[in-house]
């Protein structure tokens, strides 16, 4: 568990320090013999360059050149170009295993529902990948699983591709974080060592495959699922334990899948009796092309292969630019037979067949080792490889050829002969047992570089910042509820009501009908007002008669008198009376000849018989318009006075003044983009609060607490010297060199104190007792040992009897 803790430390922080990165921007790592590019949308290789016999570069892995493409085709026809897949590579049988009694289900995506293929729906090579370092030879990408696709736990993948001349690196490691759970990666990539160099319609069948340590294959069923059986592939199609081409027994082929005629399916790699069943000392796969003269060697801790022939191509994707060999007007496509893919990775749905004892490789828990994927492919030219056989005990077979040149490589039906890959067989138990200790050295320098996160996380400095932080978070959560008040505040003084009405009521005397409205100060200055009055009025014969009719409207300040007399409205009309603004105008009932009016009234009849309809009118008068008032109180209206003038004595049923404010710069912004302003306002106040407050505590803070620290520690000093003095003076001679100049009254001046370093005051920082600070005592009055804290044996044996002050603060 400690352990899976450190790894967690030391690699989490560093993967969510970097913030998301582009899917589908190109890396290339380039070294001597070799240049790959990559993208994080799946963390795959998309080209891989390497020279051919003739020295030109080749790229040799299919792919798009667009990397857009890549999602497109995982839409698509999803063929797995160059990407990891996981969180389980390859197939899972009715997308169900088990663990520890708990029964989990991924979702099923081939073969109608029947298996899981590639970790599921979305599987890691859907997932966009974030990059955490980078240079020119080497990668790393980073994915947090939460819990994909129903797989138990949550998981941290780090993969590091690297080149070296003429080699591409594959690292990959996966942690499991909180639960048990299955753990199988491969790199996906599709091959082919020809380039496509001889044009349009071919395929790879002359490639010549050796797989020294594949004597057995896993047995499937009719689509591809695991049986639970091994088959050995002695003397049959699938027995590339000697060097052949994969057109050999191609015809024949017919085990991988119903209806099937090539390969898919799982080689198990049987290491030789020297090797450890997870070495990266030898090859295990070895494969060349006749055309470009590129071999290629594997090499990996995982214990199987999945081959796959791309039995499934059908010509319709077209290569890469780069792989475009044809003539004008000539298309290279990748056909059936036309690429191979070598799937480095564990035994094929080994979770669910624990008979085989796979299962300490399948699954992984927080307190197990983390998943590890090594893969080395080294690329050469087929003539430079050594022609010496090795059979599996590593004894020679007897057969050797010398290296004659460029072609003496290829033997007469155009298979290359390799020699059996041996490194290591003479490994003595003396050479093991460094190689162990230097895995526990390493091993100790990792754990202690792990821990220093978790030291460092859990100092005191670090607890110092958690609670300032904590306290940071809770003055910043202060402030944006001020400054959400103080905007809500000043939104409510600044805006005014945009729309008022206030009912006039009308008295009727000698004189002409008039009304006041109290508008209760619902304006402001400088601020735009369109004022109107609603008049309800009955067609009666003298409203009709009256004709056109005067409105006369003015807008009183505050304090202006309540009264509403003949003599106040003369006073008003005579501008005796303050008023603010004033407006004349005229209004008319709609007019309609006595025929047609009496047509319309006897269509209406049933209406106003039943209650249904009135004859009345209603007309609005529009008084003044965009009529702003300057500041100051006296300027703003209170009230507003009505007088309605006619020659015939009128009838109203009620009257309205209405008031629409017309927004304007800021007030409009405000008043149609709340939400924005809002944000936008609140934000701008909470950061200069923020602001300042910080620089107010940052003034206080180094002002203020220095100077009192300072006097503090010079008063202290002071006072020890004295103390010193009076109790060493009776019981010996103190030495010249400490007590030159000191006095009762002794003052250290500013600039001695300055010179003072902290370990020339205390050098243990702090306040102790005499058992921790004085000299040791070993039963001999005589035999007095140095503490080690700068006092000399005689002094402190007259000192220790006393606690000493701290100089310094601790």
């Amino acid at each position: 568990m400690l352990r899976s803790f450190l790894l967690i430390a030391s690699t989490a922080a560093q993967a969510f320090a970097f913030p998301p990165t582009d899917p589908f921007q190109k890396y290339t790592l380039s070294a001597p013999g070799i240049n790959a590019t990559f993208i994080g949308y799946g963390a795959r290789i998309t080209s891989l360059l390497v020279n051919d016999k003739n020295g030109k570069a080749q790229d040799v892995v299919v792919g798009y050149d667009n990397p857009m493409d890549y999602l497109k085709d995982d839409q698509t026809v999803h063929t797995y170009f160059g990407p990891i897949v996981g969180r389980y590579a390859n197939r899972i049988k009715n997308g169900t295993f088990s663990i520890n009694g708990n029964t989990y289900h991924i979702p099923e995506n081939e073969h109608q529902g029947q298996d899981t293929l590639h970790g599921g729906t979305v599987g890691y090579d859907q997932r966009n990948w974030t990059v955490v370092a980078y240079n020119t030879s080497s990668i790393t990408f980073a994915l947090f699983d939460p819990g994909y696709e129903g797989f138990p736990g949550s998981i941290l993948t780090y993969a590091t591709y690297t080149v070296s001349p003429n080699r591409w690196t594959s690292r990959m490691v996966s942690i499991p974080l909180d639960q048990p759970t299955p753990i199988m990666l491969a790199n996906h990539v599709y091959w082919n060592l020809d380039a496509f160099t001889t044009g349009p319609g071919q395929n790879i069948l002359n490639n010549t495959l050796y797989m020294p340590y594949s004597d057995r294959v896993i047995s499937i069923d009719n689509i591809e699922v695991p049986t639970g059986g091994l088959e050995a592939v002695a003397g049959g199609p699938y027995d590339f334990t000697t060097p052949k081409q994969l057109i050999t027994d191609n015809a024949n082929s017919h085990e991988c899948g119903n209806g099937c005629t090539g390969i898919d399916n799982a080689f198990i790699i049987d290491r030789p009796r020297y090797s450890a069943p997870e070495s990266t000392d030898i090859a295990v796969l070895q494969m060349a092309s006749p055309a470009t003269g590129i071999a290629m060697t594997i090499k990996t801790n995982q214990q199987s292969i999945q081959v796959y022939n791309c039995i499934g191509q059908n010509g319709t994707i077209p290569v890469k630019s780069s792989q475009q060999h044809g003539g004008r007007g000539q298309t290279t496509y990748v056909e059936k037979f036309g690429c191979i893919v070598f799937e480095t990775q564990q035994w094929i749905d080994g979770i669910n067949h624990p008979e085989w004892g796979q299962l300490p490789y399948q699954i992984y828990t927080p307190d197990s080792e983390p998943y590890i994927s090594y893969t080395t492919y080294d690329f050469s030219i087929a003539s430079q490889v050594p022609r010496n056989y090795k059979n599996h005990d590593g004894t020679s077979d007897g057969t050797s050829e010398p290296d004659t040149g460029s072609c003496s490589g290829w033997l007469a039906n155009g298979t290359v002969r390799w020699h059996r890959d041996i490194y290591g067989i003479s490994m003595s138990k003396a050479k093991q047992s460094n190689a162990m200790d230097a895995i526990r050295y390493i091993l100790a320098i990792a754990i202690d570089i792990a821990l220093v996160p978790l030291r460092t996380a859990t100092s005191k400095t670090a607890q110092r910042a958690y609670i300032g932080t904590a306290l940071f978070g809770f003055l910043a959560c202060a402030l944006l509820g001020v400054s959400s008040v103080s905007f809500l505040i000043f939104y409510n003084l600044y805006i005014p009501k945009i729309g008022i009405e206030s009912p006039l009521h009308l008295q009727f005397g000698n004189g002409h009908p008039f009304a006041r409205a109290n508008l209760a100060r619902s304006l402001t200055s400088s601020q735009p007002y369109d004022i109107s009055i609603s008049l309800v009025l009955p067609r009666t014969p003298s409203n009709i008669a009256a004709g056109n009719f005067m409105l006369d409207l003015a807008l009183l300040p505050v304090n202006t008198s309540q009264k509403e007399s003949s003599s106040f409205l003369q006073q008003v009309f005579d501008m005796s009376e303050p008023i603010v603004t004033r407006s004349r105008r005229t209004a008319i009932l709609t007019y309609t000849s006595p025929v047609v009016d009496l047509a319309q009234t006897l269509g209406r009849l049933p209406l106003y018989a039943f209650g249904w309809r009135k004859q009345r009118e209603t007309i609005e008068i529009s008084m003044f318009e965009g009529v702003e008032f300057k500041r100051g109180t006296s300027n703003i209206p209170d009230s507003a006075l009505l007088v309605i003038e006619g020659g015939e004595k009128m009838q109203f049923y009620s009257a309205v003044i209405k008031i629409h404010a017309k927004f304007q710069g800021l007030r409009w912004i405000l008043y149609n983009y709340r939400l924005t302003s809002f944000a936008v306002f609140t934000a701008t106040f909470f950061c200069i609060s923020l602001l300042s407050t910080l620089l107010i505590y940052l003034v206080f803070a180094f002002s203020g607490e220095e100077g009192e620290h300072k006097k503090r520690i010079k008063q202290e000093i002071k006072s020890e010297s004295r103390d010193e003095i009076q109790q060493t003076e009776p019981r010996q001679q103190i030495s010249t060199s400490v007590t030159d100049g000191i006095s009762d009254d002794a003052e250290i001046k500013k600039e001695d104190f300055d010179s003072l370093e902290p370990s020339d005051i205390n050098p243990l920082g702090g306040e102790a007792d005499d058992e921790d600070e004085d000299e040791d005592y070993d039963g001999n009055t005589s035999a007095w040992r140095d503490s080690g804290i700068g006092t000399g044996r005689e002094d402190s044996r007259n000192l220790s009897g006393r606690k000493r002050k701290s100089y310094i603060k601790s």
